[in-house]
């Protein structure tokens, strides 16, 4: 399944989903106008929320640089390892 499908893209309708089509007796176009919309009407915020922090899980800044840290931190290290590893009579 696509990650970024949405819930309002064309695809095969779940049973239970033609059941709510069904007892509405809403048209398959009309359902998939109301999943635009309600999708669209997730992602507003309410005034009830403005002292509540919006979090939203994402790469930043500060998680970058973190990564980036560590991954040279190891490659410090395996260079260290490979450089004070017992070595072959001759190699050097």
């Amino acid at each position: 399944m696509d990650p970024l499908q949405r819930s309002y893209s064309r695809r095969s309708l779940l049973p239970v989903e033609q059941q709510i089509i069904d007892s509405l007796g809403l048209t398959v176009e009309e359902y998939w106008e109301f999943c635009r919309l309600a999708d669209c009407r997730a992602k507003e915020r309410g005034e009830e929320y403005a002292l509540v922090p919006d979090v939203v899980a994402g790469v930043d800044g500060g998680v970058t640089a973190a990564i980036l840290i560590n991954i040279a931190i190891s490659l410090v290290f395996t260079a260290a390892a490979v450089l004070l590893s017992p070595q072959p009579a001759g190699f050097w």
